[in-house]
């Protein structure tokens, strides 16, 4: 889980060059952005909790794959569990969880994410 303290920033993992063999920290660049600010109708969103897949290998290469492939410099693709932080849309608030990708924080509008309680029929 991420320090909920870590608000100023957006830490992001970027596809820094396609892996030869396994993926090493090398093939990837930690970018530290500013913090987006959600604009009417989107929220922003803390990543809790990453899921590492089996097909993120295959969207890290460059070869012909049923996924599209991560552009160098891109963040890198994934589902997450995340928690908004900051809401502009009246449908959701702070302290919500929903999915988001990989990043530290997103803002994005309604029709890009799922309520974890519907998802998973909890209310």
């Amino acid at each position: 889980m991420l320090s909920p303290t870590t608000t100023e920033t957006n830490r992001q993992i970027r596809l820094k060059k396609r892996p030869v063999g396994m993926p090493t920290p090398a093939d990837f660049e930690f970018v530290a952005s500013p913090r987006p600010a959600p604009r009417d109708g989107e929220v922003l969103r803390r990543t809790l909790y990453l899921s590492l897949d089996p097909y993120m290998r295959g969207r890290m290469s460059n070869a012909e794959s049923y996924a599209s492939p991560v552009n160098l410099g891109d963040v890198m693709v994934g589902h997450t569990v995340s928690q908004i932080v900051d809401s502009h849309h009246p449908d959701f608030h702070p302290g919500a969880h929903r999915s988001v990708r990989r990043q530290e924080l997103r803002q994005d509008a309604r029709a890009r994410f799922t309520r974890v309680a519907q998802a998973f029929r909890l209310r």
